[in-house]
């Protein structure tokens, strides 16, 4: 787009959609780097943007692909407290990073040590 408006300077109109798009695309491209879930022998660290969240193996029933490239993973009755939301899984599949929260969660032989 920059050098697009250098060599052919746009018009008012398309100078302001640029200044409204562009920040929406890198506020998109930041969520999809930034988020992250860790496991570890103790549970599961999941990071998006600027929060973490900490859950015990304890705490997780099951992950949830949602729609487009969230995740949401669920806790256990016991717990009380929400579910935790990842708005994007990156680069990875939902269903995959779900099968493989889920698939730990379930089964202790599965997970880090």
């Amino acid at each position: 787009m920059v050098v697009g408006d250098v060599v052919d300077p746009p018009a008012w109109w398309e100078i302001v959609a640029q200044v409204g798009v562009v920040p929406a695309w890198v506020g998109l491209g930041l969520g999809a780097l930034t988020w992250r879930v860790t496991a570890d022998a103790a549970g599961l660290r999941v990071r998006s943007g600027r929060r973490t969240c900490t859950l015990a193996w304890e705490e997780v029933a099951v992950a949830v692909p949602g729609p487009g490239t969230s995740l949401r993973i669920r806790r256990t009755g016991r717990c009380p407290g929400k579910d935790v939301f990842v708005r994007s899984t990156g680069l990875r599949r939902p269903r995959r990073v779900a099968a493989e929260i889920t698939a730990m969660a379930r089964c202790p032989e599965l997970r880090p040590s």
